[in-house]
């Protein structure tokens, strides 16, 4: 299947998380793109190392409206996240050659503890209830239906040499 992205599209989902932020007084966040993820981190940053992750799932045509409506959560209850930076890269994530550990994951949030992990899971779901997106494969649905998914892991990685002498 052959999808036209053009440049405007590009910037759309960085646009959106842009906007959301300025009405939201999020004027301290750090917001940093990259060519595959844009990280928005709360002024008080990701405090721990592991935890409860939240993902949200999403088609490249949902996208722009799960994310407008995804982002106030965490702003709101100043949980870091991160999301897919662009339309190309929403198609790349629900391809069905893409990694299944990655696959389908738009948007990561990285809740603080076990209680703001199930707040934000909860506002999360009511905020995209019966929005599209695929099935996230490699983790627990919140709720049947829910575009909500949560698993265990790791929230910030520790760079270490490998056997082979690689710094990772």
């Amino acid at each position: 299947m052959v999808v036209s992205v053009t440049e405007s599209d590009s910037l759309l989902l960085l646009d959106i998380a842009r906007a959301v932020l300025g009405r939201s007084s999020g004027t301290r966040w750090s917001v940093r793109p990259t060519d595959a993820w844009c990280h928005v981190t709360s002024p008080a940053g990701v405090s721990r190392k592991h935890g409860w992750k939240l993902h949200l799932r999403a088609t490249p045509l949902s996208a722009p409206l799960v994310l407008a409506r995804a982002t106030e959560v965490p702003i709101e209850r100043e949980c870091s996240f991160k999301f897919a930076t662009a339309i190309r890269r929403v198609i790349e994530l629900v391809d069905g050659w893409y990694d299944r550990g990655g696959s389908g994951k738009f948007v990561t949030g990285y809740p603080t503890d076990d209680e703001h992990f199930r707040v934000v899971a909860e506002e999360l779901h009511r905020a995209t209830d019966e929005m599209a997106g695929p099935r996230i494969l490699s983790d627990r649905q919140l709720r049947p239906g829910s575009l909500v998914h949560y698993r265990y892991g790791e929230f910030l990685s520790e760079r270490a040499f490998t056997d082979d002498g690689l710094f990772e």
